[in-house]
């Protein structure tokens, strides 16, 4: 049994799963993938997994998929597209503590909708193009710098082919994690 937790903005839900339901522990970086569905994790709890999906049933036949990606001190920047922005979050809920006063900068590429409202970062980027000024809300109340590219120019997001190529390339990454 699933309960909703809150309706993303692209109309998507994220529910709670009890661990009771899930087939085993689960790390940052991995997802459930559900018959041919794939459930991405968002955060996980030690009682329950936030997960999700665009149906309020996840079927049967849970399994685990993907890398599980522990904490490195070495990396300073995060990337994802699409769904493996929540295991970017999912990786932060985990570890951003650890990372102290110097966070990993995040680059997210879309080319659909995407699940939260972007909006103007508190934080200046002076080695990005001066209009990319989309950030992850969540994130910039946790004093990480975001930024956001999608392809049908949205008001502040990078809108170059390989964009979050483009919006890492113009960061000086020494180490970086890709989700998705």
């Amino acid at each position: 049994m699933m309960n909703k937790i809150d309706t993303l903005a692209d109309g998507r839900a994220v529910y709670q799963l009890p661990f009771a339901n899930a087939p085993q522990r689960i790390a940052p970086g991995q997802w459930l993938q559900a018959d041919n569905r794939q459930l991405p994790v968002m955060k996980i709890l030690d009682e329950a997994l936030w997960v999700v999906s665009a149906e309020p049933s996840i079927g049967k036949n849970l399994i685990v998929v993907g890398e599980s990606l522990g904490f490195d001190h070495s990396v300073n920047a995060l990337s994802s597209d699409n769904d493996g922005v929540f295991g970017l979050l999912c990786w932060l809920f985990r570890y951003r503590q650890q990372f102290g006063k110097t966070p990993p900068r995040v680059f997210c590429a879309f080319e659909q909708s995407l699940p939260f409202r972007p909006q103007p970062s508190k934080f200046l980027t002076p080695e990005l193009p001066p209009h990319v000024i989309a950030a992850i809300p969540l994130l910039d109340d946790w004093g990480i710098v975001s930024r956001i590219a999608h392809p049908a120019g949205l008001p502040g997001c990078h809108d170059q082919p390989n964009a979050w190529q483009s919006l890492l390339a113009a960061y000086p990454a020494r180490y970086h994690f890709r989700f998705g």
